[in-house]
């Protein structure tokens, strides 16, 4: 997204000397009316069950992208629609990736939000060659099988980008609003044993390792518990500074209330995504959310002169819209899905030679976004496995019961808080 929209004009000139020559993306086959055929891209979200919360956000922000997208002109003329799919389990995943796959009218199948349901929905369209394009999951997994026909625009807990950051805020942030060095804080650990928590517990447990950390405790426990008392009493005895958590939606609620009750209350809170930047959150923890950090795959509030100038909308006008369309302003996996949909038209259909799976992934290999090029925060250039090598990780604080980022520097919008 790296152009004005008033610059589609150019683009469709261009696309006009590529007719002319037999190989546009843009001379796609006209429906009976005359007019050019849209492009359909599956979309795959979990639309219910426990996963809904955060497929349905993703799905707002593609919803959004493709709005203002055709509004600007599409490809060249061609309009996006979508062929939308609800995939709430790894089972129906499969399920549906396989009738999106071997729908011969589907260009491309955008998803997911959740790993658990990517990691699944992608080997099953890359099997039947369909590019499959990931906005939301961040397991090592989703990339890290080297699968053909994946493309993921944000970061894989694999990247050292992500341990990376989380080492740094300890030591640059955490440690010293503390007064105190690295070597001296405990650590805790507590996550959801599913797929997404246990690879985020497990890639700090190796950074811990290799940082020196003093991880005193790690609690593990299963998403769907309605009793959280042991866990906690656990970490609490064990006097933990900072304590890393992982939690997924409805038990991240229950965490953090139980918590409070429980008067467990370290200084500070690194929460890891997904539970915490669900907008059920702060509704359902109140003022008990103040203080928690938060790292998330995309920084929120931020001001327009944060990113690159030439990004379109610019972050401000797509807060606006998204808040008008829908109501509230667009969280992190709003802002994730919006960003990643609208690389892949901007950037991608915009530019194939043809809107099939050779010509989707020759423009997505040739993608090269700066640092600050998306809305998202980050750039995007695709690595051989497909992984957005330029995908960032970010750490905000519930301050007011609103998120605000405080690092890196660069997208700071408020200073730290210590304790609640």
């Amino acid at each position: 997204m790296k152009r004005p929209l008033t610059k589609f004009a150019l683009a469709a000139v261009a696309a006009g000397a590529l007719v002319l020559s037999g190989c546009s993306a843009g001379s796609g086959p006209s429906g009976g009316d005359g007019k050019k055929a849209p492009i359909t891209v599956g979309v795959l979200l979990p639309l219910t069950g426990s996963l809904s919360t955060l497929g349905i956000e993703m799905g707002n922000g593609y919803e959004l992208a493709r709005e203002m997208f055709n509004d600007a002109g599409g490809v060249d003329g061609r309009k996006i629609e979508f062929k939308k799919s609800d995939a709430p389990t790894p089972d129906d995943a499969v399920s549906v990736a396989g009738d999106l796959s071997s729908d011969s009218n589907v260009a491309l199948i955008m998803g997911s939000y959740s790993s658990n349901i990517s990691i699944p929905a992608s080997a099953v369209a890359s099997r039947n060659g369909k590019v499959y394009w990931e906005t939301g999951g961040v397991s090592a997994d989703v990339t890290g099988r080297g699968l053909p026909n994946l493309y993921r625009t944000v970061i894989s807990s694999g990247m050292p980008a992500y341990s990376n950051a989380t080492d740094t805020f300890i030591s640059e942030v955490a440690a010293p609003s503390l007064n105190k060095s690295v070597s001296d804080l405990r650590f805790g650990l507590v996550h959801e044993d599913g797929t997404y928590g246990t690879a985020a517990a497990q890639a700090f447990t190796t950074l811990a390792k290799s940082k020196g950390y003093d991880l005193v405790d790690s609690e593990s426990y299963s998403a769907t518990t309605n009793d959280l008392t042991s866990v906690i009493e656990k970490l609490k005895a064990a006097k933990i500074d900072v304590l890393y958590s992982v939690p997924g939606i409805s038990d991240a609620i229950l965490l953090t209330r139980q918590s409070k009750e429980l008067g467990f209350t370290p200084a500070f809170t690194l929460g890891n995504g997904t539970g915490y930047t669900s907008p059920d959150f702060a509704s359902g923890v109140g003022s008990a959310a103040d203080g928690i950090v938060v790292s998330d795959a995309t920084p929120l509030h931020i001001k327009d002169s944060m990113l690159d100038p030439d990004v379109s909308p610019k972050y401000s006008q797509f807060v606006e819209a998204y808040t008008k369309k829908f109501g509230h302003e667009p969280l992190t996996h709003a802002t994730l899905g919006f960003a990643g949909a609208m690389v892949l038209f901007e950037e991608v259909l915009s530019k194939a030679k043809s809107i099939d799976t050779e010509g989707i992934n020759a423009a997505a290999k040739a993608v090269n976004l700066p640092d600050g090029g998306t809305v998202a925060g980050f750039g995007v250039k695709f690595d051989k496995t497909g992984q957005n090598e330029r995908a960032g990780w970010y750490f905000m604080q519930y301050q007011g019961g609103k998120l605000v980022t405080i690092y890196p520097e660069k997208f700071s919008s408020g200073d730290v808080l210590v304790g609640k």
